[in-house]
């Protein structure tokens, strides 16, 4: 409607007579009305009609000067058609020198817009030559701390950093951050982007641990203040989704990426290069998550755009043709991704060095195209040419130049130059250790988890390339893989611990405690189920996310000096005549071109006089998992079946057996599914047992035999001992036993019925033999002159083992109770989910799906939870959040309190993880159901021996042989129970 009464007024008026002056200025009046009502093609119009009837007196005028901005503006801004705002910039250039000369802003406010057309025309030299020269105008009139001599520096620093030039980009970024802050505070959406801009910096260098704080910062300034446009907001969005992409955040980053794009799509419409480079920003991450049926359309919605928009020649369209070939390319569509590689590849060469990463991108991707269709030496020629170009720009360190030495490391598998391909593979995984460092230095634990989930994914790669080509004469490197690679969650978990209790730093205790009753009011929260209020929950762990990042940033200076690299050559100096170590390790085999449907265990045997560890492989997973499902060995005819056959033994010990003539002790590292196994239980094909040929100290790594000792207990150890249990106590005995303890009331945890529908009174049976147990134990300490104390009924309680957190006297804790462990609820069927009602087993943290069970367990088990004081259902989760810096021993005489997720390098996930977390040294636990009478002999005969002189591995394996020697024929009653050292 409003263009046609704009039409009918220009017919009405030029029918009325109309001079030729008054016609450029009603042209430009109905352009002004279009442009405010965004319809930009018809703005176009009327200012290009406006532009050609202006008379002459008016072409050397502000005015004359105006239109021409406007037209290039909306070329710019409203089309991204950069091309076609060129001429216009340029005639407006030409118009302000013949009114004004160059020394002034208007001729200095030009050149920062042609500055920002070569930007995105990629023409490098001649958008630092105006920019350049626009600073140089703005600080002769206005200063060197002006806001438009930040402006200015905004600009370079992004064309630096684009061109790859980051020390000059972080210089320019840094001086505009600093003028802004002074002018406006960083209450201001100028500041907020230079902090977004030097952060992009930092993303493109690999420094995660700089760029976040910054990105988020830049984001939540964005967010709240008023006045600044979305579209500012939505780069922040961009950008932070950049970074926890590349740290394997991939969920956060999705949220972000479709953020952004709604954004962009309100604020520019679909039809404008922003939204469209939001489409290809998703797309990557879908890539990169291989769900490239979500990329592809993505990517071709990119693409249309940028076709309609602009030119088939232009950068952009380039970029849309080199991401589709990367995702045909991983669909195994080879001719369409090399058709569309090389297109992008003429386009970009053609632009000059400003697109050199691009191009880099693009010749790396050939190269995995090349690869992927078996032609090596083209591969190669890919490869070596992006390698290059990143050594120049990016430096070694950097994980684009990781992952290419590791894509050359195939192309030399592929071709059977082992020792090039040796020679890059060790390269790649030096870099990525300390790649690794560099995240670890910041984030939580959770964020560790999804980087070692997510992006490297390498160690199956070397390790297959060993078992494949270099099983003998590798010096070792399968080995320090393993060790390197194993538990770096656990030990960074460890090592900060420690750090913040030795540090003295009362401030960084305090930011700990802080950050520890977060973690307890999460658990207390969670425990509620679907009765929590979510939002609440959200912002507590958001919360308690922010503070351990605080944490770990503070304190990581200090933890970093604590730390060591352990290598094999190192352990085989301590292993003593007669001593061996196996690195047990496990990798889904890599056959040099893609992942098999194979899981490969070896191991790697380590004695004093070899000149390395030996390669031997075993077997495959397959072959391991019917028999030792984590359910499905619990029955007594079961578990003797298992480890009365020679079936464990012929895959996982036969072929280690002739490398270990002579020897009598043998530290050993589990992986995968062998943490199920009781070694000491496997029967040879003579009908010993391996626990009657070798004394077996099972170690979360072989790294920790450097460590190792064999220390007896002191005088001062305190032994505390918690058995017969009332799991059915009452609420008044229950409140009564938990008030001598320090309860906080306000985190204690209520479950609202959400065991309803299970619970059967009884459910947890009364353990008859867990007093006389700890009765037998406590009468044997006391004989030996140790401080003894008892827990037993109701004052068994939660609250008074927490209480127990940074015990700063040696300790043993020993805990006789039900355990419980339930499976990962993804592996199970949606019907199981929603039978089985426990918040519990429901989780998708396995720290809360084990656990131990305290006085009062039933009430909330039943649904009828005790206010003001803790469930009784003490989870792995919880424990996790104590510490125990003197713990010599804790014995957990309960079911399954061996089990858990399964988690890769990192072991398993359970009640063991959480106890060595607070720095328990010594573990004894179950791997099944174990019996309630031979469990407290067991126990009575371990016990005694410690305290008759014996060191605690020795205590414990004279124990275990005591009950193989007379239950030999009955595994089940004694092969459950492991020490971990």
């Amino acid at each position: 409607m409003l263009k046609r009464i704009v039409y009918s007024c220009i017919l009405l008026l030029l029918q009325s007579g109309w001079s030729h002056a008054q016609t450029w200025l009603q042209y430009r009046d109905s352009a002004e009305i279009f442009r405010q009502q965004k319809n930009t093609d018809s703005a176009i119009k009327y200012f290009n009609l406006s532009n050609e009837t202006i008379d002459k007196d008016s072409l050397v005028t502000d005015s004359h000067i105006q239109l021409l901005t406007n037209i290039a503006n909306l070329f710019y801004n409203g089309k991204s058609q950069y091309s076609k705002a060129e001429p216009f910039y340029l005639e407006a250039r030409e118009v302000i020198i013949k009114k004004y000369g160059t020394e002034n802003d208007t001729y200095a406010a030009n050149a920062n817009f042609l500055g920002q057309i070569y930007y995105y025309l990629k023409q490098f030299n001649k958008a630092e030559g105006f920019y350049t020269e626009a600073k140089q105008i703005w600080e002769s009139l206005h200063g060197k701390k002006s806001r438009e001599c930040a402006t200015i520096c905004n600009a370079l620093g992004i064309l630096y950093n684009d061109n790859g030039q980051f020390e000059k980009a972080e210089a320019q970024h840094l001086e505009a951050r600093a003028i802004r802050e002074q002018i406006f505070t960083k209450e201001h959406g100028a500041y907020a982007q230079s902090c977004n801009n030097l952060a992009a910096i930092y993303w493109n260098l690999g420094q995660y641990d700089k760029a976040e704080p910054l990105a988020l910062e830049a984001k939540e300034i964005r967010g709240r203040v008023p006045g600044i446009p979305k579209h500012a907001y939505a780069i922040s969005c961009v950008n932070l989704a950049n970074i926890y992409r590349d740290m394997g955040k991939f969920q956060r980053a999705e949220l972000l990426y479709i953020e952004a794009r709604n954004v962009r799509e309100a604020y520019f419409t679909k039809e404008h290069d922003d939204y469209a480079l939001s489409c290809d920003i998703l797309a990557d991450l879908y890539y990169f998550m291989k769900q490239y049926e979500k990329a592809e359309p993505l990517y071709q919605e990119a693409k249309d755009i940028r076709e309609r928009i602009s030119s088939k020649k232009n950068y952009f369209y380039a970029q849309s043709c080199s991401n589709m070939a990367a995702l045909y390319r991983e669909t195994g569509q080879f001719k369409r991704a090399e058709q569309l590689a090389l297109e992008a590849d003429i386009i970009w060469r053609n632009m000059g060095t400003m697109v050199n990463s691009d191009i880099a991108i693009n010749y790396n991707s050939l190269g995995a195209l090349y690869f992927a269709m078996s032609k090596y030496d083209k591969a190669e020629q890919f490869f070596f040419k992006a390698r290059v170009m990143w050594r120049e720009s990016l430096g070694e360190a950097h994980p684009f130049y990781t992952d290419n030495s590791l894509s050359l490391a195939k192309v030399y598998w592929g071709k059977n130059e082992v020792e090039k391909a040796n020679d890059l593979f060790i390269k790649a995984f030096e870099s990525q250790v300390k790649q690794a460092g560099r995240i670890f230095s910041f984030t939580t634990e959770d964020e560790k988890q999804l980087y070692l989930k997510n992006i490297t994914g390498s160690e199956a790669v070397y390790q297959s390339f060993y078992f494949d080509k270099l099983k003998n004469g590798n010096k070792g490197q399968p080995y320090l893989i393993s060790l390197l690679k194993r538990n770096q969650i656990l030990s960074s978990s460890q090592q900060l611990r420690k750090l913040i209790y030795t540090s003295g730093d009362t401030s960084l205790v305090k930011k700990y405690d802080n950050w520890i009753r977060f973690k307890k009011q999460i658990a207390a929260l969670y425990s509620k189920g679907e009765a929590a209020p979510q939002e609440h929950l959200k912002a507590l762990t958001e919360n308690a996310d922010l503070l351990e990042k605080d944490i770990v940033r503070y304190s990581i200076g200090s933890q970093h000096s604590q730390e060591k690299v352990v290598e094999w050559k190192a352990i085989q100096q301590q292993l003593m005549p007669g001593e061996a170590a196996i690195e047990f390790i496990e990798f889904n085999y890599f056959n040099g071109r893609k992942f098999t449907d194979s899981i490969i265990y070896a191991a790697l045997v380590l004695r004093k006089e070899y000149p390395e560890p030996v390669y031997i492989m075993l077997c495959e997973k397959k072959q391991l998992d019917a028999r030792l499902a984590v359910k499905g060995i619990n029955s007594r005819e079961t578990i003797n079946g298992v480890y009365s056959s020679n079936f464990l033994f012929k895959l996982i010990w036969d072929p280690i057996e002739k490398y270990l003539s002579g020897i009598k002790k043998i530290y050993f590292a589990p992986a995968g599914i062998l943490h199920r196994i009781s070694f000491a239980g496997i029967i040879t094909n003579t009908n010993l047992y391996l626990g009657d040929k070798y004394q077996l100290v099972q170690l979360l790594t072989t790294a920790s035999i450097t460590d190792t000792t064999n220390e007896l207990l002191s005088a001062a150890t305190k032994i505390i001992l918690y058995g017969d249990i009332s799991y059915n106590a009452d609420t008044v005995s229950l409140r009564k036993a938990a008030s001598i303890y320090d309860v906080d009331i306000s985190i204690t945890r209520s479950i609202a019925g959400d065991f309803a529908g299970e619970y059967d009174p009884g459910f947890f049976e009364v353990l008859p033999n867990s007093g006389r147990e700890i009765d037998n134990i406590a009468s044997a300490a006391a004989e030996k002159g140790y401080l003894v104390i008892r827990h037993k009924g109701v004052e068994a309680n939660e609250e008074s083992v927490k209480s127990l957190s940074g015990e700063p006297s040696p300790l043993i804790l020993h805990i006789a109770t039900h355990g419980f462990f339930y499976p990962d609820p993804e592996l199970t069927t949606r019907y199981t989910r929603e039978i089985s009602g426990k918040v519990f087993k429901r989780s998708d943290n396995p720290l809360f799906r084990s656990g131990l069970i305290m006085a009062g367990a039933e009430n909330v088990w039943g649904g009828k939870p005790v206010d003001g004081v803790d469930d009784g259902v003490l989870t792995a989760y919880e424990i996790s959040n104590m510490y125990f810096p003197k713990a010599k021993l804790v014995t957990l005489s309960a079911c399954e309190t061996a089990l858990g997720d399964i988690k890769g390098s990192e072991g398993v996930y359970g009640l063991q993880r959480a106890f060595k977390m607070v720095g328990v040294e010594n573990l004894v636990m179950s791997l099944w159901k174990v019996p309630d009478a031979e469990t407290a002999e067991f126990m009575e005969a371990f016990y005694r021996n410690m305290f008759n002189d014996k060191a605690i591995d020795k205590a414990f394996y004279k124990a275990q042989k005591q009950m193989r020697d007379k239950y030999r024929k009955d595994p089940y009653k004694w092969a459950a129970w492991i020490l971990v050292k």
